[in-house]
Protein backbone atom coordinates (compact mmCIF):
# COMPACT_ATOMS: atom_id res chain seq x y z
CA UNK A 1 0.00 0.00 0.00
CA UNK A 2 1.27 3.45 -0.81
CA UNK A 3 1.33 5.48 2.41
CA UNK A 4 -0.13 8.81 1.27
CA UNK A 5 -1.72 11.39 3.56
CA UNK A 6 -5.16 10.61 2.13
CA UNK A 7 -4.74 6.85 2.71
CA UNK A 8 -3.45 7.42 6.25
CA UNK A 9 -6.34 9.71 7.18
CA UNK A 10 -8.77 7.00 6.02
CA UNK A 11 -7.34 4.45 8.51
CA UNK A 12 -9.49 3.88 11.58
CA UNK A 13 -8.40 2.54 14.99
CA UNK A 14 -9.28 -1.04 15.93
CA UNK A 15 -9.48 -2.83 19.28
CA UNK A 16 -5.87 -3.98 18.93
CA UNK A 17 -2.94 -2.14 17.38
CA UNK A 18 -2.16 -2.94 13.76
CA UNK A 19 0.34 -2.05 11.06
CA UNK A 20 0.09 -0.74 7.51
CA UNK A 21 3.25 -1.20 5.46
CA UNK A 22 4.58 0.21 2.22
CA UNK A 23 6.31 -3.13 1.54
CA UNK A 24 9.86 -1.73 1.80
CA UNK A 25 10.33 -1.62 5.56
CA UNK A 26 8.47 1.60 6.34
CA UNK A 27 5.19 1.12 8.18
CA UNK A 28 2.65 3.00 10.21
CA UNK A 29 1.57 1.59 13.56
CA UNK A 30 -2.04 2.46 14.43
CA UNK A 31 -3.02 2.25 18.11
CA UNK A 32 -6.52 1.72 19.59
CA UNK A 33 -6.38 5.30 20.89
CA UNK A 34 -6.10 6.54 17.30
CA UNK A 35 -2.45 7.58 17.63
CA UNK A 36 -0.25 6.78 14.63
CA UNK A 37 3.52 6.27 14.66
CA UNK A 38 6.09 5.75 11.91
CA UNK A 39 8.42 2.77 12.23
CA UNK A 40 11.08 1.18 10.03
CA UNK A 41 12.03 -2.50 9.96
CA UNK A 42 15.40 -3.71 8.77
CA UNK A 43 17.87 -6.55 9.21
CA UNK A 44 21.35 -6.15 10.64
CA UNK A 45 23.64 -9.16 10.66
CA UNK A 46 20.61 -11.40 10.07
CA UNK A 47 18.72 -10.07 13.08
CA UNK A 48 15.40 -8.24 12.63
CA UNK A 49 15.41 -4.73 14.07
CA UNK A 50 13.01 -1.79 14.09
CA UNK A 51 13.36 1.89 14.80
CA UNK A 52 10.79 4.54 15.70
CA UNK A 53 10.89 7.51 13.34
CA UNK A 54 8.17 9.82 14.63
CA UNK A 55 4.47 10.43 15.15
CA UNK A 56 1.93 11.17 12.47
CA UNK A 57 0.93 13.99 11.72
CA UNK A 58 4.07 15.60 13.24
CA UNK A 59 5.96 13.78 10.49
CA UNK A 60 3.78 13.47 7.40
CA UNK A 61 4.15 11.23 4.35
CA UNK A 62 5.33 14.29 2.38
CA UNK A 63 8.17 15.03 4.80
CA UNK A 64 10.34 12.19 3.42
Amino acid sequence: MQLTDAAIKALRPREIRYYVSDGRGLYLEIFPSGRRAWRFRYRLNGKAEKVAIGKYPDLTAKAG
